[in-house]
């Protein structure tokens, strides 16, 4: 296994995670 790609992967996750977040928080505001 590629720690490398694991920890690429992993890192995008959480940028998705936050935008998904945001976009949640941002439609329950409006």
């Amino acid at each position: 296994m590629s720690l490398g790609k694991y920890g690429c992967k992993t890192t995008f996750d959480k940028e998705d995670y936050k935008n998904l977040k945001l976009r949640a928080s941002r439609l329950q505001l409006q």
